[in-house]
């Protein structure tokens, strides 16, 4: 299971945006990978990223953020649950160290980036 989560990721990376079917590729790759989770915090918070990646283009702050749903195929609520999941981890929720710098340097990012372009 373990490395057919992180095949899930590596397909999803590497599908063109030029192709047809990229979106529906990339939907299924995060279903995969979403499907593969097991709750180790590892895959939680690499899924996160991927998912504020696709969904957001890095860029989660621009877009406005709700809770109103819990469904797990709307986007917003992904994003949401993703962001949060995110901060959670780099504001001390995070069980070791590499967690928690990996999640607070995306947060940051977003941070930093939110006056730009």
């Amino acid at each position: 299971r373990e490395i057919d989560f992180w095949e899930s990721v590596g397909r999803y990376l590497t599908i063109s945006q030029d192709d047809q079917e990229a979106q529906k590729q990339k939907e299924v790759a995060l279903t995969t990978c979403r499907g593969l989770l097991d709750t180790f915090e590892n895959r939680d918070v690499v899924y996160s990223i991927v998912i504020v990646r696709h969904i957001a283009k890095f860029q989660p702050r621009k877009l406005k953020q709700t809770t109103a749903s819990t469904d797990e195929k709307d986007a917003a609520a992904k994003l949401y649950v993703a962001v949060r999941f995110l901060e959670d981890e780099s504001h001390g929720k995070g069980t070791n160290q590499v967690i928690k710098r990996l999640c607070g340097m995306v947060v940051k990012y977003w941070e930093d980036s939110q006056g730009t372009s």
